[in-house]
């Protein structure tokens, strides 16, 4: 995953084609999750970039459950993005334990309200928070 370092999604007009041949020869690894770490960083230094809906990186970290919550979480409070945003709302769209859903949900709420982030990942945190909030 070190190619996600000089990799700027910005630069593509459609940056999930460079992004599955990435993630392809780790995703059945058990040691992928050595990668999220880097992955969570690439995230944060592109926080409005579209990387899929969710994307490869995305699915390659959700198939991993109980091993990336808490970096979700430390990406969510250190620098927001689109995409951490859109885990945090599926996590709450899935069943997990009401611990797991008052923390995220608490998340998205000091992202929406984060000065330090984009209008968009604010507005993105916003609307997943009173969707969920809605049921």
């Amino acid at each position: 995953m070190s190619s996600l370092r000089s990799y700027d999604p910005s630069e593509d007009a459609l940056p999930i084609t460079k992004l599955y041949p990435m993630v392809g020869p780790i995703e059945k690894e058990e040691s992928a999750v050595e990668a999220f770490g880097e992955i969570f960083a690439f995230f944060e230094r592109h926080p409005e970039a579209d990387l899929g809906s969710p994307g490869p990186l995305v699915h390659l970290i959700e198939s991993h459950v109980g091993k990336y919550e808490d970096l979700l979480a430390a990406s969510l409070k250190r620098k927001p993005s689109v995409t951490t945003v859109t885990m945090a709302h599926r996590i709450l769209n899935a069943h997990r334990s009401s611990k797991e859903r008052n923390e995220l949900m608490a998340l998205l709420a000091d992202v929406s309200g984060n000065p330090d982030s984009s209008d968009y990942v604010r507005e993105q945190a916003r609307h997943y928070h009173e969707c969920q909030t809605r049921g």
